[in-house]
């Protein structure tokens, strides 16, 4: 819908494998997919921890710790860009709020969580 209303830049950022499924999935060439790098095996997770959605529940939380991996690519990506007016992000990247306020970016967050998965984060 975004890419439908406005002339803006829509930039979606993803982990390998999330940038390579979202960039499969998109039906326009008015949004683009950026990479972050990210190596679930260098925090301590099996290669299939990448996605939440093929991972066992049990590391559900350990990758919530290696989520923050990708802050200095995000900033760089950031930076270099165009002028960003606003970073949309899963509730799950709390981290990224500093990144934002660091480079005066709005913030929005939105959780995917159904509400007793939301109701089992701590929020900054």
């Amino acid at each position: 819908m975004l890419a439908h209303r406005t002339s803006y830049a829509i930039i979606l950022v993803g982990n390998p494998r999330n940038s390579q499924k979202m960039g499969s999935m998109l039906s326009t060439t008015t949004i683009t997919v950026a990479e972050l790098p990210f190596s679930s095996t260098d925090h301590g997770l099996p290669a299939s921890a990448e996605s939440t959605d093929v991972m066992p529940s049990d590391l559900l939380l350990p990758s919530c710790k290696a989520v923050e991996a990708p802050q200095p690519a995000l900033k760089r990506l950031l930076s270099e860009s165009p002028r960003s007016l606003c970073l949309i992000v899963d509730a799950v990247c709390g981290w990224t709020v500093s990144v934002a306020e660091e480079l005066d970016i709005f913030h929005a967050s939105f959780s995917t969580c159904r509400a007793f998965g939301t109701s089992l984060w701590e929020f900054e």
